[in-house]
């Protein structure tokens, strides 16, 4: 399969800040997946609303004068959006905390040393429903349902473990996809191939081993 090259994660619809200090990225979002500004997601909201706005919330929204339905539907955009600050690096690094190959380096590493692993190539899926419930001037108007799924193909990754620990990517892409749908509306889908190295930084050590013996088993990956 021919891939783009990989891009940097962007920030989620942040400014351009001139600075002469580099200055890490935001963490990869599925909205940052999803979207490539601010402009374009309210947009692509908007474009489905009446379609995705199920009847009863409609028939709800219509009781209200005009303006206060606006006001409405902007903050039911908004919060969708809010709700898609879902942290990709902590999706991927769930999945590598049951690794075979990182927890068998973490369990040659625990009493000290360093390990370079190369992961075979493989994917982490994630699927996310989270609802929205409206209520405006105590009047309660219903809920909203969304959906997120998201698919991130890890390429060509190398890990660096010490101490037991995930400290570091080294090399590698994220192919990812993720698709939104609203009240089973869909809304977007969007892929992208990312820069591992960028949008896996970790903040902290990732433990691969706990410090009893009752280990769990490691999954094939």
């Amino acid at each position: 399969m021919n891939l783009p090259p990989p891009v940097a994660a962007a920030s989620a619809f942040a400014d351009p800040v001139q600075s002469a200090a580099p200055v890490d990225p935001a963490p990869l979002t599925a909205k940052a997946l999803l979207f490539e500004t601010a402009a374009d997601a309210d947009a692509a909201l908007q474009r489905h609303e009446e379609e995705a706005t199920n009847a009863a919330v409609r028939g709800s929204f219509d009781k209200f004068s005009k303006v206060t339905r606006k006001v409405a539907e902007r903050e039911v955009r908004k919060a969708i959006l809010d709700l898609l600050d879902i942290d990709l690096v902590g999706v991927v690094q769930r999945g590598w905390a049951r690794h075979d190959a990182l927890i068998a380096a973490g369990r040659r590493t625990a009493e000290g040393g360093r390990e370079i692993v190369s992961l075979a190539d493989h994917t982490v899926s994630s699927t996310h429903t989270p609802h929205i419930k409206l209520a405006l001037d105590g009047l309660d108007l219903g809920t909203i349902t969304i959906a997120v799924v998201m698919s991130l193909k890890l390429i060509g990754i190398t890990g660096v473990v010490e101490r037991g620990q995930l400290v570091a990517v080294e090399t590698g892409s994220v192919a990812a996809t993720a698709k939104l749908s609203v009240e089973d509306v869909p809304i977007t889908t969007r892929s992208q191939t990312i820069d591992a190295v960028v949008a896996m930084r970790l903040a902290k050590p990732l433990p691969l081993i706990t410090p009893t013996s009752d280990l769990p088993p490691p999954v094939a990956g």
